[in-house]
């Protein structure tokens, strides 16, 4: 195990999958969207810690809402660190991004498409 720490290799998993190994000596990154599923998904992984350390990179605006629930989860105070790094988009040149919604003509009239504002509104 220390030779494969020595060669920095990284465990890369997502957010829903089970928590079965503790890995204390191991840190977490995670980089999600900041939506409710994704906060309850750590606010689960932090309440039984499965890393030593947890450091939290949402890709955009984080509710207050959000940041109290991951405080009160963090018992074992294990959160380093919390960041917003603004990345909600799809690149698909230099001149030019995608927030990847299928279509804003949810968004009138009485087709109005709460999920849809959402998104769009978070970036």
């Amino acid at each position: 195990q220390s030779q494969i720490l020595q060669q920095e290799v990284f465990l890369i998993d997502t957010v829903e999958a089970p928590h079965e190994d503790r890995m204390p000596h191991l840190k977490a990154i995670f980089f999600v969207r900041p939506t409710a599923e994704n906060v309850r998904r750590i606010c689960d992984a932090l309440r039984d810690p499965r890393y030593g350390e947890y450091h939290l990179f949402f890709t955009n605006v984080t509710p207050r809402k959000h940041v109290e629930a991951l405080a009160d989860a963090d018992e074992h105070e294990v959160v380093q660190q919390v960041q917003e790094m603004y990345a909600d988009y799809l690149p698909i040149n230099p001149e030019l991004f995608s927030l990847h919604a299928p279509s804003t003509a949810g968004l009138r009239g009485t087709n109005f498409d709460q999920l849809l504002f959402d998104r769009v509104y978070q970036g």
